[in-house]
């Protein structure tokens, strides 16, 4: 039986749902940002998702030990979830944690 696993899930998704030439656009969505939970102002494909993943796996592989710990501090929005498909792809243990907002005074 095989494992399967986010990762694992993520880049099926990626590799299923190729860009097409007549379809720029032609992957499907697998995150949209909704601002105040409402109005969508960003999204992310499969295939974008995986890159960026790849892309962050490729730095923190290079800086840390597969099981070491990171600290994920970030507003709300898709570069966290990018961040957290990274850290799996690269074998570190992601800890989230939301950005601090700043307090008007």
């Amino acid at each position: 039986m095989a494992l399967f696993t986010l990762v694992n899930l993520l880049q099926n998704l990626a590799s299923q749902h190729p860009v097409r030439a007549a379809f720029p656009q032609g992957n499907r969505i697998a995150y949209t940002f909704l601002e105040d939970g409402e109005k969508p102002i960003a999204s992310l494909t499969y295939r974008s998702l995986d890159e960026k993943a790849r892309a962050i796996a490729t730095y923190l592989q290079s800086q840390l030990s597969v099981g070491d710990r990171v600290l994920l501090v970030y507003p709300q929005g898709l570069e966290s979830i990018a961040a957290f498909f990274g850290c799996l792809y690269a074998g570190v243990v992601a800890i989230p944690a939301p950005a601090l907002r700043k307090q008007h005074g």
